[in-house]
């Protein structure tokens, strides 16, 4: 394979999945703002976000040296264990984009608001990790 011999250094590791979570939180807060209270729009937001945030969830479970599990909210799950962040807000997306649980009314922006605070302290824990030798 063209990848076998390649290490990766986990401070590098560390600094790319920090700027990966910097970088979605500071397209929540935009979403957020543009969406300013439109239950519709804020949905939009959780929605398309989702995926690229769980990517940055895998990235944050190979940083801590564990193998991501494929389920979504195993992930989640996961991922707020070793984040040290909620992670309601997430699963209740999860299963809104799946089709088990509807998200609407004042829940859409409560759920938005809980999402972008867990995505502050999940960039805080990353700001403060420190890799495993």
């Amino acid at each position: 394979l063209p990848t076998d011999g390649v290490r990766v250094d986990r401070a590098h590791l560390r600094l790319q999945v920090e700027y990966e979570a910097m970088g979605k939180l500071l397209a929540l807060r935009q979403g957020t703002l543009a969406a300013a209270g439109d239950e519709r729009r804020q949905l939009e937001v959780l929605q398309v976000s989702l995926s690229p945030i769980l990517v940055v969830f895998r990235a944050l479970l190979r940083l801590h040296g564990d193998r991501p599990p494929t389920g979504h909210e195993a992930l989640v799950n996961e991922a707020a264990r070793l984040g040290a962040f909620e992670p309601n807000p997430f699963l209740r997306v999860v299963r809104h984009v799946r089709g088990d649980e509807r998200l609407k009314g004042a829940a859409v922006g409560e759920t938005l608001s809980r999402y972008l605070a867990a995505m502050e302290e999940l960039v805080h824990h990353l700001d403060r990790f420190a890799a495993p030798a």
